[in-house]
């Protein structure tokens, strides 16, 4: 049984510089982080959504079917 290490030994990697790799990883951290922010802003939004349909007197199905569809699609995004 090979370790973790002889398998990925075995994998031909192209030569990269320090500087391509960090450009690499800063570009994935933004994206990461811009999707993030874009979630949580949805997440806030839907919060205020709720609150406003709680005040207006909405009844608890109505409420819990609101939001799953909500949520239900943000969630997607994640998986997706």
């Amino acid at each position: 049984m090979k370790t973790f290490e002889e398998l990925i030994s075995e994998i031909d990697y192209p030569e990269e510089t320090n500087e391509e790799v960090g450009i690499r990883a800063e570009v994935f951290l933004n994206a990461y982080q811009a999707a993030e922010n874009w979630h949580r802003k949805q997440l806030n939004n839907l919060s205020f959504q709720l609150n406003k349909r709680f005040l207006q007197g909405c009844q608890a199905k109505e409420l819990i079917w609101f939001y799953n569809e909500k949520v239900g699609g943000i969630l997607d995004d994640f998986i997706y």
